[in-house]
């Protein structure tokens, strides 16, 4: 499970369906899951269909929501092999234009030995662009023994894995476990030749593991990137344990002789209160023996485009009156890699009383962005949302949050370690057609089931919301005092975050929506030389200067 944290802010203030220039075309149920083990829903779109996957089911459906076909996870892989599966993934390859589902299998035997421990990762690889049914007609099967690290045997499996593509390579990248200690020993990127698998044909693999993070210790916590523009390498994310520092890494010349390099990302301007280690179990209706099982994020979703990477994960957050969860959203630009990489994005997305999980971001060519994410509270079940920003908008605004499905029930049914476990991961998918943005999680639907939910979204071209402040300076004695700082929105609809450095000035607000205020109050100096501050809030900064005694 990935453990990052990561932020400028919006709240979620109403539950429209839609906004002016974010429009939810239209949404759908998907399959219905009654379980012990969280679904861990994915999508990929195609030219003409859908294609679903959570850890029950496989399922082909049009975009108007009509069903195509489904099949049981298990016996949808069944060319491959018979050992259990959970895990899966899906993404539709915009270079190839096929769909590649991955699944991982393993049998935990504490006791087993090199050469008898079972872990397996599978992949199914559409032979068209438009399959129509769920067998060998439609798909190439593959399976390959996770337990080996290129070719030398161990007794690891593999857990929470996941997809990367770009114009040349497939990777699967996964958290290696030991069979007796259930906390992850390393990260294993496994390099497949895609056009060998588009062809149904053999295929070897390349193995990076048990590597070294640049900041020291082993690297944890790796997610692969969908390349949509061509760079001749492949990259990927990785988190940091009690850090909010991210980890680039790149495989250069992966098809022939890949090397594999990781550059530590300095995590810009968070506002205060930001915990990147660990976000708390959200509440839901019914009291603190019914609270959801959040944890940390598998794999978040990782896009590449446009020479930036963009990602999100929830994460812990304080905007006064106690930590809850909120969402983190990054774009970091790699077009002068390795030499120079840095931060343009770090947003944080939430509101005080108000636990945010599971988002999954998407990326167009534009740079307009989608997210889906959860949603709850002690009085709100947890429920399905989405949100999103227009490449002209304010610097790490996003628009007001909007409700795709809501919940409608306290999810009661619990795993095998006594948890009420919500989610691993939620999906978010590009049309190839009109580069509109799916959208996929899940709800609560009874005590006892999870309900899915899709939705079709675009943007509409118009001016982006822009972000001003008045005053944008103030000079203070040695005495100290207060202020305020009026902020204007011209949309009136996105969020902004307050981010402040200066122990000497403290904020009444650390996140904001629309129109509104952020009132700051500076401490007295006892020093004979002058200090000077700054606020920072969506982009503009505020600068206070104050005399020395």
């Amino acid at each position: 499970m990935w453990c990052a944290k990561w932020i400028v802010i919006l709240t979620l203030f109403g539950t429209m369906l839609s906004h002016a220039q974010i429009v939810l075309k239209h949404s759908f149920a998907g399959s219905n899951t009654a379980s012990s083990t969280a679904p861990d829903r994915s999508i990929a779109a195609g030219p003409q269909s859908l294609v679903f996957v959570n850890n029950a089911d496989v399922r082909i459906q049009q975009k108007s929501g009509a069903l195509v076909v489904s099949k049981n996870l298990y016996q949808f892989f069944l060319p491959a092999t018979n050992v259990g599966i959970s895990d899966p993934d899906v993404i539709f390859d915009p270079w190839s234009h096929r769909f590649f589902i991955s699944a991982m299998h393993r049998t935990i035997d504490p006791s087993c030995t090199i050469g008898t421990c079972v872990s397996l990762l599978s992949l199914a690889v559409s032979k068209t662009s438009n399959p129509t049914k769920l067998d060998t007609t439609s798909w190439y099967f593959y399976v390959f023994d996770a337990t080996l690290n290129n070719s030398t045997p161990t007794t690891e499996f593999i857990d929470a894995s996941k997809i990367g593509v770009n114009e040349s390579v497939v990777v699967l990248v996964g958290h290696m476990l030991s069979p007796t200690d259930p906390s992850v020993q390393y990260t294993k990127i496994r390099i497949l030749n895609k056009s060998r698998l588009v062809q149904g044909l053999p295929v070897t693999w390349t193995d990076f593991f048990n590597f070294m993070d640049p900041g020291g210790g082993t690297a944890l916590q790796i997610s692969p990137a969908i390349h949509f523009t061509s760079n001749g390498r492949l990259y990927l994310i990785g988190a940091t344990t009690g850090s909010c520092r991210l980890v680039v890494w790149a495989i250069d010349n992966p098809l022939t002789s890949p090397t594999l390099l990781g550059r530590s990302v300095a995590p810009g301007k968070l506002p205060r209160g930001t915990n990147c280690d660990g976000s708390p179990d959200p509440p839901q209706p019914g009291g603190p023996t019914t609270r959801l099982f959040g944890g940390t994020q598998a794999n978040p979703h990782v896009v590449y485009r446009n020479g930036s990477l963009w990602t999100a994960q929830h994460i812990a957050m304080n905007f006064g009156g106690g930590t809850v969860s909120a969402l983190r959203w990054v774009q970091i630009n790699v077009a002068f890699w390795p030499n120079s990489i840095h931060v343009v994005q770090n947003s944080i997305f939430g509101a005080k009383g108000q636990w945010l999980t599971y988002p999954s971001i998407m990326a167009d060519a534009a740079n307009n962005v989608g997210i889906v994410y959860a949603r709850s509270s002690p009085t709100q079940f947890a429920s399905l949302y989405f949100t999103g920003r227009l490449a002209n908008d304010a610097p790490g605004a996003l628009r007001r949050g909007s409700l795709l499905k809501a919940g409608q029930a306290t999810l009661t049914v619990t795993d095998d370690t006594g948890e009420a476990r919500y989610a691993d991961y939620f999906g978010s998918a590009l049309d190839p057609v009109d580069s509109s943005m799916w959208l996929v999680g899940e709800y609560i639907k009874t005590s006892t089931t999870w309900g899915a939910w899709a939705g079709d979204i675009s943007f509409q071209p118009g001016t982006g919301c822009a972000i001003s402040l008045s005053p944008t300076s103030k000079s203070f004695s040695a005495a100290g005092g207060t202020g305020t700082i009026v902020v204007s929105d011209s949309s009136n609809d996105c969020s902004w975050a307050v981010a402040n450095s200066a122990g000497w000035v403290a904020t009444s607000v650390i996140i904001g929506l629309g129109n509104g205020s952020v009132s700051y109050s500076v401490a007295k100096n006892s020093s004979t030389t002058s200090r000077t501050a700054k606020i920072t809030i969506a982009g503009k900064t505020f600068t206070i200067t104050q005399a020395g005694t």
